[in-house]
């Protein structure tokens, strides 16, 4: 199985899927708050029901595009250009802008800027570039199963809506108050809600937590461990890249499954 994903995101799990993917337990409902790149989602088993969602709308267009006109997306985007007009161009200047066009301006918005963050356009001295392709027909017949759910809502209500003793939920929210360009930060008290919900929760949630195990983290007698992998950011010359270090945090016992070691990371057409 190789890892894929829909777009890069400050924070994907590209490097980190094989690593994950064995901690997850058996479900028939599986469930993403922050479905992010969705690298997880497109590695997986499929479900029974499999719900994606996210709070950036924008984010939410591409999947439902990609969704339904892969064809028509990578033919608008096999047009675009690595410029700096096509990334600084703000969404709905030009006439006539459709959903697809709007899709594939928010994904170059992304794919050009420097380290995928969306605010400074990326240029390269070298030959090397980062590749938009993707597989996106692939990609498609993923999300067109009649099974998955994409949603665009707070992930308060998902886990509520969602929640039951066959649901798994996986959670990699952002990173808590950083200046990291997600369309609504995620904040403190989104941490302490969203703790609160875990709490009582019926179904298994594993959640990837990237910064320090705060002290409400500590005090609970969920399973954690700690997953590293070899970073995809540049490094210095003469210098190594930092290996990525992820925190996973479980209400079920941490013990691979037999999934484990048989899944490969691709390089093309993969994204963090």
């Amino acid at each position: 199985m190789t890892a894929l994903s829909l777009i890069h995101r400050v924070g994907g799990k590209v490097r980190l899927t094989k690593y994950l993917l064995p901690y997850f337990p058996e479900h028939k409902c599986y469930v993403e708050p922050c479905v992010g790149g969705g690298s997880l989602f497109f590695a997986k088993e499929p479900s029974n029901v499999e719900v994606i969602n996210d709070i950036d709308r924008e984010l939410i267009r591409l999947y439902n595009v990609v969704r339904y006109h892969p064809d028509e997306f990578n033919e608008q985007l096999s047009w675009a250009l690595r410029s700096r007009v096509n990334f600084e161009d703000p969404e709905g200047t030009l006439p006539n802008v459709t959903e697809i066009h709007k899709a594939v301006r928010y994904y170059l918005k992304i794919m050009l800027s420097f380290g995928s963050r969306g605010q400074y356009f990326g240029y390269w001295r070298s030959s090397r570039k980062a590749p938009l392709g993707r597989d996106w027909i692939t990609l498609s017949q993923r999300l067109q199963t009649s099974h998955v759910f994409i949603e665009n809502l707070d992930f308060r209500k998902i886990i509520e809506q969602y929640d039951s003793e066959d649901t798994f939920f996986y959670i990699d929210p952002p990173y808590e108050e950083t200046a990291m360009p997600y369309t609504v930060r995620w904040t403190t008290q989104d941490t302490q809600d969203m703790i609160a919900l875990l709490e009582n929760l019926r179904g298994k949630f594993l959640l990837s937590w990237g910064g320090p195990v705060s002290l409400e983290f500590k005090r609970k007698v969920w399973k954690k461990q700690i997953v590293s992998a070899q970073s995809l950011s540049k490094a210095k010359k003469g210098t190594s890249r930092p290996p990525v270090l992820e925190w996973i945090i479980a209400n079920y016992p941490l013990i691979p499954n037999k999934l484990a070691g048989k899944m490969t990371v691709s390089r093309g057409g993969s994204g963090e």
